[in-house]
């Protein structure tokens, strides 16, 4: 990638990033912009979804054009980011599998949570780990889950660039509902 290629974001405390793609991506930014949380990322060539092309939308979220397609646009928005939330139903979705081999790469953490919210995976941040098992051992549902939402977003809080990435809506449908909620969920306590 070209320097002037390089994601200029702006300078808040949070800045919510993604590729654009229906889904997660966009359930994300969506949880951002309610919220009042700035957003950016890098859309694929042509801005491109499954929907086909959306300048219009992936631009008022503050993206920019990569100068390539899908998997070059996810791996620069994974090394821009801090660190990546993922949100899926199926794992082994391209896109799913390409961001989390990504982040390994690239030895940026992640955290991978299914639909409804329980964690499959966190990498490359240990303290988050052992916060998350300690909670799973406590009986009650509803305060666990409460629990774990808070403890993931005190992680948060010492990243900057978080990348929000998952199944689109035709490898998952309604998963941007779902996922829509969890960042939502995620990000109201980062304020």
């Amino acid at each position: 990638m070209k320097s002037s290629d390089l994601l200029v974001l702006e300078n808040r405390e949070f800045t919510i990033i993604s590729g654009g793609q229906t889904g997660a991506d966009q359930a994300g930014l969506n949880a951002a912009r309610t919220l009042k949380l700035p957003t950016g990322g890098w859309a694929p060539k042509g801005w491109m979804t499954e929907d086909g092309p959306d300048e219009d939308l992936l631009k008022s979220y503050g993206l920019r054009e990569h100068n390539s397609g899908y998997r070059e646009r996810t791996i620069s928005n994974v090394k821009a980011a801090d660190i990546t939330i993922i949100i899926s139903r199926k794992w082994k979705s391209p896109g799913t599998v390409l961001t989390m081999n990504a982040c390994r790469r690239a030895n940026k953490p992640f955290i991978a949570l299914n639909e409804d919210g329980s964690v499959v995976e966190i990498y490359n941040e240990p303290k988050l780990q052992k916060q998350i098992e300690t909670i799973k051992k406590q009986k009650d549902e509803m305060t666990f889950e409460q629990n774990q939402f808070d403890v993931i977003a005190d992680i948060l809080k010492k990243y900057s660039v978080i990348n929000v990435a998952g199944n689109t809506e035709r490898n998952a449908p309604n998963i941007s509902t779902m996922a829509f909620n969890l960042f939502y969920q995620l990000f109201s306590r980062l304020k």
